[in-house]
């Protein structure tokens, strides 16, 4: 009795175990057992760094590599491993053999000598949203990003994934489903060295010199690595503002007034690759129990005015406003205007589109409004515990939402026989995605017009971005200019204890050179101009729609449509600037008391250097056909960017007759005749691509 109730017990255990637990992950090096030669776990030492979250696997060189899940395929690139917390990573065709192009890229960089230690880089998605990323291999052609990939799939063979280990080896990390470092040794079913990064206990408050360490930890960071501070501050009036910041945590600070003085440094040191995380560890948002206002406000027109309300006030919609708890509405929105961030230069639909959306940063805690009207009527509404949108007129949501609702970020169709769209919401497209764009332009090749939306697209990869523009251009791009800038090469002291994926002792830029007369460090390339896809290539008239959340990869991709003069632009300004942009590199930033986490970009890439009327200095891409912003298109979303790109087509308005490119196009192509050499540079292929990588190799969390 005893013995059967005990097997009872052990299959019951059993089943459970089996319940709870994954199934056991393919050794990825093809014939040996799980657990063989492992040269470095989590917790050892390699040449006195310390490896917190990666396993190195010893090998042969050109041993067999496997895939030790099924999953998909959500990156392929080349790197190399700096140290255990930075990879320089470069672009790959996964259609040819890797060793080339890792040998060209070395040759490229002045380093041959050291072309084995560029490795491929290959991460799969399981399904239960964990990613596992093997580097050290010379990747097999064919693979795709989007691609279904099998457990003991041959994936390619094993190279070398680190110089300071000096032998073949790869090395496999794992990220959990919220991108933080995860275990890499108990999914193969053998004993972890591996532990969990600890939280980090969250201060509320925060005592004069805490506050000023982290003031000074980030604007050390901007005054050091940011290569385009000058452009928009001067240093005297950077050092008044810091001045400030510094007098006004005297006494102390709370996180909340902290967080908003780091908002104040984003919006006067604005620039839409600048980002300032949400403070995701000291605050609670969007949870039912918050306080929300009944009367939301914004301001259109220039004026303040009732953007949303519950149904009680319905009656306010758009009523100007004078005053709000006490304060008048042209100061509230000089305050507010202070905080904006995320946008280039002299840039305006930014600051427009957020004012008049931007309502509950105005109110006190408890969300109570006192308002005061034009007519000096006063109106007092509590706040409400809970947020339904139906108790609420309308909301802002589904215009900022305009064009990402898709299915799969795409939104290929016809709109009648004569008006193809493709919405595109982001760059960061998998190949399996753009092939279906491909595919899709080649369909509709002969179509009279088509609208592509990229409204809201916030860019992405420019290897997806040139693919596509390739199709829709008829002529090789007219490329613009080929400087990077950077502030000094490497070696930032500002980024010791506060930056997370660049050690401060490492030359980050050391191919850029300093020039005679200029500040900073340059790399000046030169490519031919970009060819057309003549295989699938778009005939008919292109009108590309806007607004001030088409940024990075979704700026470049007008500003080639309006220099080209391939097509129109549709809508509002870009939120990204025409001449430049901050978009090849970025130091993730962690401030050392209170956590806060800062995107700063290192490079300054100018692009472009022609100045017309039709490209006006320190601006986005504007529209050849401008829509305004109305309280009606935001708030009852009648689209009017797209209802107006289907009158123009309606109406056969496309193109102006008159070239504002055509004495600047003939000066330049007398000075390549002259020169013999091109002056045409395709930059922004390396642009996002290199600042919009999320393959997660040897990489600390964010949190």
């Amino acid at each position: 009795m005893r013995i059967k109730l005990f097997a009872v017990l052990l299959l019951f255990a059993t089943a459970i175990q089996n319940v709870n637990s994954s199934p056991v992950w393919t050794w990825p090096v093809a014939g040996k057992q799980s657990g063989s030669n492992i040269s470095y776990r989590p917790q050892q030492y390699i040449d006195k760094e310390h490896n917190t979250a990666s396993m190195f696997i010893d090998c042969r060189e050109g041993e067999q590599i496997l895939s030790p899940v099924d999953g998909v395929i959500t990156a392929l690139c080349i790197c190399r491993a700096r140290a255990l917390t930075y990879n320089q990573v470069y672009q790959y065709d996964p259609g040819k053999e890797l060793r080339p192009q890792a040998e060209r890229i070395a040759a490229e960089s002045g380093q041959s000598a050291d072309s084995k230690y560029l490795c491929g880089v290959i991460s799969i998605r399981l399904d239960d949203g964990r990613t596992l990323t093997i580097s050290g291999i010379d990747i097999a052609p064919g693979f795709k990003t989007g691609q279904q990939i099998h457990r003991s799939d041959k994936i390619g063979t094993a190279g070398y994934s680190y110089e300071k280990i000096g032998s073949p080896s790869i090395c496999i990390n794992v990220s959990d489903q919220n991108h933080r470092v995860s275990d890499p040794m108990s999914p193969f079913g053998i004993p972890s060295t591996f532990i969990p990064p600890t939280s980090i206990a969250v201060r509320q408050t925060f005592t004069a010199d805490q506050a000023r360490r982290d003031i000074l930890s980030i604007t050390a960071v901007l005054k050091e690595a940011y290569p385009s501070l000058d452009d928009l501050i001067t240093a005297e009036e950077f050092d008044e503002f810091e001045k400030q910041m510094l007098d006004s945590v005297a006494g102390g600070i709370s996180r909340k007034k902290l967080y908003r003085l780091m908002q104040q440094l984003q919006g006067r040191i604005h620039d839409s690759h600048i980002y300032l995380y949400p403070d995701e560890e000291g605050r609670a948002d969007r949870v039912p129990q918050n306080n929300y206002p009944q009367i939301f406000s914004g301001w259109i027109d220039g004026e303040c005015r009732v953007t949303m309300t519950t149904q009680k006030y319905a009656s306010l919609l758009g009523r100007r406003i004078m005053r709000i708890n006490g304060e008048s509405a042209d100061s509230i929105r000089m305050r507010i205007e202070s905080r904006i961030g995320g946008y280039d230069g002299r840039i305006e639909s930014v600051l427009e589109e957020r004012l008049a959306i931007y309502s509950t940063s105005v109110l006190n805690d408890a969300c109570d409004v006192d308002l005061v009207l034009d007519d000096g009527s006063r109106i007092e509404a509590k706040g409400i515990r809970g947020f339904n949108p139906s108790n609420f007129t309308s909301t802002y949501m589904n215009y900022l939402l305009e064009n990402r609702n898709h299915q799969g970020n795409l939104s290929l169709r016809m709109i009648d026989d004569s008006v193809a769209y493709m919405g595109i919401s982001t760059f960061q497209l998998n190949n399996v995605e753009t092939d279906r764009i491909i595919s899709f332009i080649d369909s509709v090749a002969d179509v009279p017009a088509m609208i592509i939306d990229l409204r809201n697209n916030g860019g992405g990869d420019t290897k997806v971005l040139n693919r596509i523009l390739a199709s829709i251009l008829n002529a090789p791009s007219r490329a613009k200019g080929d400087i990077m800038q950077v502030k000094q090469r490497g070696n930032f002291s500002s980024f010791r204890d506060c930056c997370l994926n660049y050690p401060d002792t490492i030359d980050i830029f050391p191919q850029y050179a300093a020039k005679e007369g200029a500040d900073g460090f340059y790399d000046e390339m030169h490519s031919d101009r970009m060819p057309i896809d003549t295989a699938v290539n778009y005939k008919g008239r292109v009108y590309v729609l806007t607004n001030s959340s088409s940024c990075s990869a979704a700026t470049i991709f007008p500003a080639e449509i309006v220099r080209n003069r391939r097509g129109v632009v549709v809508g509002r300004e870009t939120g990204t600037a025409y001449h430049f942009m901050t978009a090849y590199k970025f130091a993730d930033i962690r401030l050392p008391e209170s956590g806060f986490q800062w995107q700063i970009p290192l490079v300054k890439i100018i692009y472009d250097t022609t100045r017309c009327e039709r490209l006006p200095d320190g601006r986005g891409v504007m529209p050849d056909y401008p829509v305004d912003l109305t309280f009606d298109e935001i708030y009852n979303r009648p689209d009017s960017i797209l209802r107006y790109a289907l009158k123009l087509i309606e109406e056969g308005r496309y193109i102006s007759e008159d070239d504002p490119f055509a004495a600047i196009d003939m000066a330049d192509d007398t000075r390549h005749e002259q020169s013999g050499l091109s002056q045409w540079l395709w930059i922004a292929a390396i642009i996002v691509a290199a600042a919009t990588s999320t393959i997660a190799i040897i990489r600390r969390r964010r949190k």
